[in-house]
């Protein structure tokens, strides 16, 4: 089932005519350049330490908004690493320098915002904005458009329902204006539109009457078929089981590449696996140089003490007043852990 959430702007689509929820979320300009003016190595770290600090009070104060409904603090800490470091090379769209200057002004506006209805203001909400999730949406989802701007209606929370912005289609390269509630190029008519490859590596879709340039991402090539469908195809052969080639970890399954992440973007390193050990190799502070073990974790008054791969990270739930750390029972694995909420 899809998950339309209060996390940073991030729906895109994927394989197929399928859309799913990137974790995502939203500071001032980040610099690509050295202060001499050279171009800076890509693949160095993207994340400092005022960065995780940032997304430290964001994750606290999205968690105890939303009511955990998407994910821990933990879990939404994560993917704002994920995000804003650009690690994962499928996700290049999202490296963009307007992506990740949106990115970072979200965080600098959560780490300001005083309560849940100004934390969702941040995210793109209109608390004083009510819809009807059961009335609101077009096409074949629950999302509309607000000029080039994807809505959808939010329930969580407890200002929920109400309408969010979740994308700006501004931001893109190709897809840029909002139609039948998808960032697209476009309008088009299914009856007579044949879906096609842009190139080897997109497809171009006609989708419930939004046009759409559809990215295969870095390890499929974009097939036609003879019944007029179109499909992406791994295309990356794989000799290997996941490895690690030098800072990147190379994830392979069944004989083909998948993706590949730079470790070096988050500040760690790619691990192998210890030898006679079942793991997988894994972007993370090597042993010998850790501050923790990964998968410690507890709770120290108001404060969620855990390791993040070999880093020892804090996130005060008191950010927000009432906040506190807690076991939260979910009902999907990154909805169950320690995470931020609201003392009883």
């Amino acid at each position: 089932m899809m998950k339309t959430n209060v996390r940073p702007p991030g729906e895109r689509p994927i394989r197929g005519t399928e859309i799913v929820s990137l974790p995502a979320l939203f500071v001032c300009g980040l610099c690509f350049a050295a202060c001499n003016g050279t171009e800076a190595d890509p693949d160095a770290n993207q994340i400092s330490a005022a960065d995780r600090a940032a997304i430290g009070v964001a994750a606290a104060k999205v968690a105890m908004c939303t009511d955990n409904h998407d994910g821990t603090a933990i879990y939404y800490y994560e993917s704002y690493i994920y995000v804003l470091s650009g690690a994962f090379t499928s996700e290049s769209e999202w490296s963009s320098t307007a992506h990740k200057d949106a990115l970072r002004s979200e965080l600098a506006c959560l780490g300001d915002a005083p309560s849940c209805e100004e934390v969702f203001r941040c995210q793109g909400g209109f608390p004083k904005q009510p819809c009807d999730p059961m009335d609101f949406g077009e096409g074949m989802l629950d999302h509309e458009c607000d000029g080039d701007f994807v809505t959808t209606c939010a329930q969580y929370g407890s200002l929920g329902p109400f309408i969010m912005r979740i994308e700006d289609c501004g931001l893109n390269e190709d897809n840029t204006q909002c139609v039948a509630g998808l960032c697209a190029m476009g309008s088009c008519d299914p009856e007579t539109t044949v879906s096609s490859c842009e190139d080897e590596d997109s497809r171009l879709l006609c989708l419930d009457g939004a046009l759409a340039i559809s990215d295969c991402g870095a390890f499929n090539e974009c097939v036609e078929h003879e019944d007029d469908g179109v499909s992406c195809e791994f295309d990356v052969p794989c000799e290997d089981s996941s490895h690690c080639d030098g800072s990147t970890l190379v994830e392979c399954e069944d004989g083909w590449e998948y993706e590949e992440i730079v470790c070096s973007r988050m500040g760690y390193e790619c691990v192998e696996a210890s030898e006679g050990d079942d793991s997988c190799p894994e972007c993370a502070i090597p042993e010998d140089s850790a501050q923790c073990v990964s998968g410690d974790s507890q709770c120290e008054g108001s404060m969620i003490v855990f390791c993040d791969r070999g880093l020892l990270v804090e996130i005060d739930c008191s950010v927000l007043a009432g906040g506190t750390c807690a076991y939260i029972d979910g009902s999907e694995a990154e909805d169950s852990g320690l995470s931020c909420t609201f003392a009883q």
